[in-house]
């Protein structure tokens, strides 16, 4: 009877855990409306796609072919657009600040217009 009794209060926490590990994982959806069109927000995507590809072959150009790159988009409710990019890369920690300063210079003069619209692209180098 103890051992089933144990069992039991085994086989409960397990449960437990499983359903705490599904309610903390999911996904909520914010449900906030966009100014953009679903044509225009593809083409912002491939715009994107098309900028990520360019800043990596930058990036090889300038000797710094390992990198890794994050791009997060945010879409205000004014229809404004802001992109955050971050390059990672080792090499960076022992790179002058006038070498990290041309070179954050190339990749900003890369940024289109990525929406058609006004945006921001904040661009930082971290190691």
């Amino acid at each position: 009877m103890k051992k089933l009794s144990r069992n039991i209060k085994i086989a409960l926490l397990v449960f437990l855990a499983g359903v705490l590990s599904f309610l903390f994982s999911v996904t909520v959806y914010s449900g906030g409306k966009s100014d953009y069109t679903e044509r225009e927000l593809r083409r912002m995507d491939e715009a994107e796609c098309e900028y990520l590809k360019e800043i990596k072959g930058a990036l090889q150009e300038a000797g710094y072919c390992r990198s890794g790159v994050t791009m997060t988009k945010i879409l205000e409710e004014d229809g404004s657009v802001y992109y955050d990019v971050d390059v990672h890369n080792r090499l960076f920690a022992n790179a002058s600040y006038e070498k990290k300063a041309e070179l954050e210079t190339v990749l900003c003069e890369i940024a289109p217009s990525l929406t058609g619209r006004d945006c921001e692209v904040m661009l930082e180098l971290t190691y």
